[in-house]
């Protein structure tokens, strides 16, 4: 995990199923992204500040599609920004790059 508790790089499938698992206290916010993806940077910045202004009432859950082909392909990944969240274990959003609406219905609902 990375300094904030909140926030982690997920590694393998594994780490996914755990993640969600385990967390059906707090929401799980996965985002898939690649370094070089312009999109996914700005996502990131949107990402990053919701989490330093809503610490600790989601995980925000990191995976770089670089390192971790086999993720792409288990959710056949072909378009990123690609994001899916979580609540209660049970996935409520699933969507590609930077949806606005969807993004302003799960923080305005935290």
């Amino acid at each position: 995990m990375t300094s904030n508790q909140y926030i982690t790089e997920v590694k393998s499938i594994q780490e996914y199923k755990k993640l969600i698992e385990n967390n059906e206290n707090l929401p799980v916010f996965f985002n898939f992204y690649t370094d070089w993806c312009g999109p996914c940077k700005r996502l990131a910045l949107i990402l990053d500040a919701k989490m330093n202004e809503l610490k600790g009432k989601f995980y925000l859950c990191k995976i770089n599609l670089d390192d971790n082909e086999e993720l792409g392909v288990e959710f056949d990944i072909s378009n990123i920004p690609f994001s899916q969240y979580y609540k209660n274990k049970t996935k409520v959003h699933e969507f590609v790059g930077i949806n606005k609406e969807i993004l302003k219905e799960i923080f305005d609902n935290l």
